[in-house]
């Protein structure tokens, strides 16, 4: 009978324990199930808006960038593009000085190539970079950027960077406009021989004879310009000058009068330079003497640095038939800087000018100085003389303005 009612109580207890236990776990299994279902729908709708990445195409190019450039000459750039069907348009965007040009890549049978005119290829540099147009209309940098280009330095030819160091060395100063004065005296000069008087003459009764002596001397007044190219013609001018005096000319009679001589002239000039430390000058001339008209040439070969110490040598002749003949004259000189204000320059010269009936040698010095503003003086003192017994000063002077 015990065992019979302790046999229905552990039944009836375990009945209540696993009704419990069911009941506890009813509410725990269901949310675990939830949960789990939850994250499965969101792992699917992630894997529905989120696909895997695929790998994209993309253009780009191949391309070797230049360096350097010559001034002047049009410059090419070449590339490969690869993927050429996602681009619409390539184009290189180049910067020069403060200004921005663009030139369109263009199909060639190796790739695509672009011009830069030689206009825009001017010193010291220019920069450039590559940019293409997808077929959506979108535009990127795929070599190089605007902010950061790639440097091209552009050099001058030898021509024109000679050129640049010259201009410096005269300050931009290319232009010059001179004025000179000079007062020559060789003292008094006797003629060789006797001449019948002429008629009419004070000194001189018509029928006697006469040896011509005078004071041989003369005045100039010149006015000129000069242009500096400095290339193969390194300068060229003109000047125009006026010149009076009184010299022993060579006539058949003694005629006071025909002891007066005088030049107008007007002339052209130009500079060749053949290497730096040579250059060679030629002058044409055209000129009204007491005799008429008459024309003239000259040319020097200067050696050394045209702007610093060089030598020239020297030849002038106007009036190349007797009857027109007014003078020649040989000259050397050495042209030696001081310092970069004061320039020396000691000359000889032989010349029977004015129109005198032998020659003369003229020992010379002249000093340049520099005054600033474009402005030169240049003084000028000497010795001359035609014969032995007698000689006399020349003084002169040159004021140049250089702009």
């Amino acid at each position: 009978m015990v065992t019979q009612k302790c046999t229905h109580a552990a039944a009836a207890f375990a009945a209540v324990f696993l009704w419990q236990l069911s009941a506890s776990a009813d509410p725990v299994g269901e949310t675990t199930g939830e949960a789990t279902a939850e994250k499965k729908e969101a792992a699917a709708e992630e894997k529905t808006e989120k696909p895997a990445p695929k790998s994209e195409v993309i253009p780009s190019i191949h391309h070797t960038p230049l360096t350097s450039a010559k001034a002047s000459e049009p410059l090419r750039i070449d590339v490969t593009i690869e993927f050429p069907h996602l681009v619409k348009n390539a184009h290189v965007v180049y910067r020069t000085g403060d200004k921005w040009q663009s030139v369109r890549l263009l199909r060639t049978e190796s790739g695509y190539s672009a011009v830069i005119p030689a206009e825009h290829v001017q010193p010291p540099r220019l920069g450039y970079t590559i940019e293409v147009e997808r077929i959506d209309g979108s535009r990127e940098a795929i070599f190089a950027t605007r902010e950061l280009l790639q440097p091209v330095i552009v050099h001058d030819d030898d021509t024109d960077a000679r050129e640049a160091w010259l201009l410096d060395r005269l300050a931009g100063r290319r232009s010059v406009v001179s004025a000179t004065g000079e007062l020559v005296r060789f003292g008094k000069t006797v003629g060789k021989s006797a001449l019948p008087c002429a008629p009419n003459q004070e000194d001189c009764p018509l029928g006697q004879s006469r040896v011509p002596e005078v004071d041989d001397q003369y005045w100039r007044v010149e006015a000129s310009y000069t242009y500096r190219p400095l290339r193969t013609v390194s300068e060229f001018g003109f000047k125009a000058g006026v010149v009076r005096g009184r010299s022993v000319v060579d006539v058949n009679q003694y005629d006071d009068d025909k002891f007066d001589v005088g030049l107008n002239y007007a002339g052209a000039n130009v500079r060749f330079r053949l290497a730096d430390i040579f250059h060679t000058e030629f002058e044409l001339m055209g000129s009204v003497t007491e005799v008429g008209f008459s024309t003239g040439a000259g040319a020097a070969v200067i050696l050394g640095d045209p702007y610093a110490f060089r030598l020239t040598f020297g030849w002038q002749t106007i009036g190349f038939t007797e009857g027109t003949y007014f003078g020649t004259r040989f000259y050397t000189r050495m042209d030696l800087p001081v310092n970069s204000r004061i320039t020396l320059a000691p000359s000889v010269e032989v010349t029977d000018m004015p129109h005198a009936d032998r020659f003369g040698v003229r020992l010379l010095a002249d000093g340049g100085f520099v005054l600033g503003k474009g402005f030169t003086l240049w003084v000028r003192g000497g010795y001359q003389a035609r014969v032995s017994q007698s000689g006399g000063p020349a003084v002169g002077g040159t004021l140049q303005f250089g702009f």
